[in-house]
């Protein structure tokens, strides 16, 4: 009986990537009392790194303003981590 090493590896690797990949929580664009637009995103596991909460958080901010034919402005963004906690990262955006 043999195995296929390469095989085992590459789903290894599938799996991994799927089961990080959807490990995150978010309620989507969000708008604020003050007219700038929030996102939260919040990750589910340890294993979540805050700069890959980011790049999701500008993704989806990037992808709201687009559909409007508008540009991604910047208001606030903020991240914790830490021992113990779940990573959290909070954009504050308009579309302009």
């Amino acid at each position: 009986m043999t195995t296929d090493k390469p095989v085992t590896k590459l789903l290894s690797c599938l799996f991994a990537a799927l089961f990080i990949s959807g490990c995150t929580s978010s309620a989507g664009v969000i708008p604020n009392q003050d007219g700038n637009l929030t996102i939260n995103i919040t990750g589910d596991s340890g294993f979540i790194t805050p700069g890959s909460l980011q790049k999701e958080a500008y993704a989806e901010a990037r992808n709201h303003c687009n559909k409007k034919g508008k540009q991604i402005q910047e208001v606030d963004y903020k991240s914790d981590s830490g021992f113990g906690k779940f990573p959290k990262v909070s954009l504050i955006f308009n579309c302009v």
